[in-house]
């Protein structure tokens, strides 16, 4: 049996979106008759190999509270690795890598040329200075920048989750292909709960300043109070006080959107995904001429679809491949208060029933598109008849 070794500093087995996307693919390689392993970043690291859903993996999170500690501990992440692969008695086939640091980077380079390895790299974001308070001094822009530009070369073939990130990659004559946004759709519980006394609002995650709550709350302020009144707008992963000095949302908009605002912060994910569930539409807004909303593919928007919530969003990215105005979603026109206002208002006319229509379309569009088991044959032609099992 072949062998595949995958290397992320994400939350693996189920912490963030981004394990949640390599567990995917690890079910993939499993499909294609590969053993695999994870080498992730979760739990606190006790030296043990665990299972999730029959793959095996062990975590490199070294624990503690310091934050220099906590840098020492990504550091040397090179490692964990270095010593995992030491330890083989029997030749890996293929090594994943999502996001590691450069001197991991160039650790695992040197090894599969050795040893003959084929190199697959999960290219999922590429940033814009605007997301972060150092701009182009950010260490995560530059961390990105060099992964990018210099360590993915021809060694290496690319899975992208972007047309955008596709095509770069392809303009460098790297191997390269497109599968976006994936997890395990068929099993997500459906809701099919229409609320009748008003109509919910959802935004769930980590917003920083690239999903644009700004202009989202801006624009929900922009309606009267006979709209207002019609609707509530659940906000989870961060709190009012945050929203004003994170998200440089005005603390008029704030104030005007009154009890149709609920701010709830950080809440345990299963919490989060409930109120997705439970909610008419999920809600995001970004700059469209932003890298980043280029580069990246949003997890919200599938996360949503994939338990039916339809959502109200502009085009950035490829969701324009899969959106539909008012059959799975509202489009929003352009990235503007203004025109996100327009959208929510289109939201409340909707009757109930079209409601219902648009979370079964919602739910078919997941299913089609976004359900890891669609990209088998994809992902085989990238691994090429010289790693066919």
């Amino acid at each position: 049996m072949k062998r595949v070794l995958i290397i992320t500093m994400n939350k693996y087995p189920e912490g963030d979106a981004g394990s949640i996307r390599q567990h995917s693919f690890a079910k993939i390689f499993q499909h294609l008759g590969y053993n695999v392993f994870v080498i992730g970043y979760g739990s606190d690291d006790d030296g043990t190999v665990h299972s999730y859903q029959g793959i095996e993996y062990i975590s490199a999170r070294g624990k503690s509270n310091s934050r220099f500690i906590r840098f020492l501990n990504r550091y040397f992440f090179v490692s964990k690795v270095k010593t995992y692969l030491k330890s083989q008695k029997e030749h890996i086939d293929v090594i994943f890598v999502v996001d590691v640091l450069p001197n991991c980077f160039r650790y695992i380079k040197k090894y599969a040329q050795r040893e003959k390895v084929t190199l697959i790299h999960d290219s999922v974001e590429w940033y814009s200075p605007e997301e972060f308070k150092r701009g182009k001094h950010s260490f995560e822009y530059r961390l990105k920048e060099y992964t990018n530009t210099k360590a993915i070369d021809c060694n290496w073939k690319v899975v992208a989750i972007s047309s955008y990130l596709n095509h770069y990659f392809i303009s460098k004559n790297i191997e390269s292909i497109r599968i976006p946004v994936i997890m395990n759709i068929k099993d997500e519980e459906l809701s099919s709960n229409v609320n009748l006394d008003y109509v919910r609002f959802v935004y769930a995650g980590g917003p920083g300043l690239k999903d644009n709550l700004k202009e989202m709350i801006k624009g929900f302020a922009c309606l009267a109070r006979e709209n207002l009144n019609k609707l509530k707008f659940y906000i989870i992963g961060v709190t009012k006080e945050q929203l004003i000095a994170n998200c440089k949302v005005e603390k008029k908009d704030i104030e005007k959107m009154g009890d149709s605002l609920i701010v709830l912060g950080r809440v345990e994910r299963r919490i989060a995904k409930e109120y997705v569930k439970q909610s008419d539409f999920s809600v995001l807004l970004r700059n469209p001429n932003l890298r980043y909303a280029k580069a990246g593919f949003p997890t919200k928007y599938v996360e949503s679809l994939s338990v039916g919530t339809p959502t109200l969003c502009n085009l950035t990215s490829d969701i324009n491949l899969y959106a539909i105005d008012e059959e799975n979603g509202i489009v929003v026109d352009d990235f503007s208060p203004e025109a996100f206002a327009k959208s929510i208002i289109r939201a409340l006319s909707i009757s109930n029933f079209q409601k219902k229509e648009m979370r079964i379309k919602a739910r078919e569009t997941a299913i089609q598109h976004f359900d890891y088991r669609n990209y088998y044959d994809a992902f085989s032609s990238l691994l090429g008849k010289d790693q066919m099992v």
